[in-house]
């Protein structure tokens, strides 16, 4: 009887033990798993259980690890999409942008060209009448007003046309004290009657 109960003292102490140890590992995957929950995958298992469980604890973290491993390459993935997608929208803006002046430029082709040869018509008629007029008439001051004033409008619209075109920029040299002086005249006469001075 002795014996008997020695024995099932000594089986209930062991099954005591292995039971606590058994509880111990089931508590520490239990709190790997809520840590992983959370996002935390540096949660590893302790190896002081028996080989079943020592062995099932290595699988674990090496679970554990390569989850690790897959969010910080998912992270690293996201961030190359966010930064590609970024990208993108530029090259669509700058694209966008790129079709609007092309738009502009064929608009302006088109006004250019409307409106040259009914200027060009204006400059022939207004070159005749100055020259039909005596060098003493009165009108023939206006009238040369008017004629360089139209072919202003004429040169406006030739550099508007090689906007258009995308003709590269061509310097050349000015006068800035004719610039003055033909912006003064062009004053005087639209303001002529008005005592501006």
């Amino acid at each position: 009887i002795a014996s008997f109960l020695l024995l099932v003292g000594a089986t209930a102490v062991a099954g005591l033990i292995i039971s606590a140890r058994i509880l111990r590992t089931v508590r520490n995957v239990s709190n790997a798993v809520k840590s992983m929950s959370k996002g935390d995958f540096t949660y590893i298992l302790d190896a002081s259980a028996p080989k079943e469980i020592i062995s099932f604890n290595r699988d674990f973290n090496c679970t554990v690890r390569k989850l690790e491993e897959a969010k910080v390459e998912l992270e690293l993935t996201m961030g190359k999409l966010e930064d590609t997608n970024r990208a993108l929208v530029e090259h669509q803006e700058e694209l966008l942008e790129r079709r609007k002046l092309t738009a502009m430029r064929l608009l302006a082709s088109e006004i250019a060209h409307e409106v040259s040869n009914p200027l060009s018509s204006v400059i022939i008629y207004l070159g005749m009448l100055q020259e039909s007029l005596s060098a003493d008439d009165p009108k023939k001051a206006d009238l040369s007003f008017m004629l360089n004033e139209t072919m202003r409008c004429q040169a406006l619209l030739r550099e508007l046309v090689d906007f258009a075109r995308r003709e590269p920029l061509q310097l050349k040299r000015a006068s800035p004290a004719k610039i003055i002086m033909d912006a003064l005249d062009s004053a005087r006469k639209q303001n002529n009657g008005r005592q501006v001075r």
